[in-house]
């Protein structure tokens, strides 16, 4: 009799087992990126004001300090289900640049996503360089979760 107690405590933990490698394989691999573009931030804090009309990256151009600046970038959802739009800001420019983390966007739609600079006043002169990742998902139960 104990024999076969143990057998099926060994069979119940190795199905519990299983169902978690389940749930870990779904949340972990099954939940990749759609797309993922990497944006270049740019700009340098000098004694004199300078636009930077770049299309292909964030480049904000010389900023004065205590001056903010924005800056659009449009994003767009050509796909026939809808998306989460996830964007992380390189950590030398978390202080720096204000954007929003997380967007959701319904099938063929497009959003316009701000990116505000903000210089403080005393901020050393010089060049400042960073990213910004955008990662679109799709949109589904793990998607909405916070991180």
């Amino acid at each position: 009799m104990r024999k076969v107690f143990s057998t099926n405590r060994l069979l119940y933990l190795l199905a519990a087992v299983f169902f978690i490698l389940i749930i870990l394989f779904i949340l972990l691999f099954l939940n990749k990126p759609l797309e993922e573009r990497l944006i270049e931030i740019k700009f340098s804090v000098s004694e004199k004001f300078g636009v930077d009309l770049n299309s292909s990256a964030l480049i904000f151009g010389r900023v004065i300090p205590g001056t903010i600046i924005s800056r659009i970038v449009n994003i767009e959802n050509n796909r026939d289900f809808p998306i989460i739009v996830r964007i992380y800001v390189s950590e030398n420019l978390k202080d720096y640049i204000i954007s929003e983390n997380k967007i959701s966007l319904p099938p063929r739609e497009s959003a316009n996503l701000g990116f505000t600079l903000s210089v403080p006043k005393g901020t050393m002169i010089g060049n400042y360089t960073g990213y910004a990742v955008i990662k679109a998902y799709r949109e589904n139960f793990y998607s909405r979760l916070p991180w």
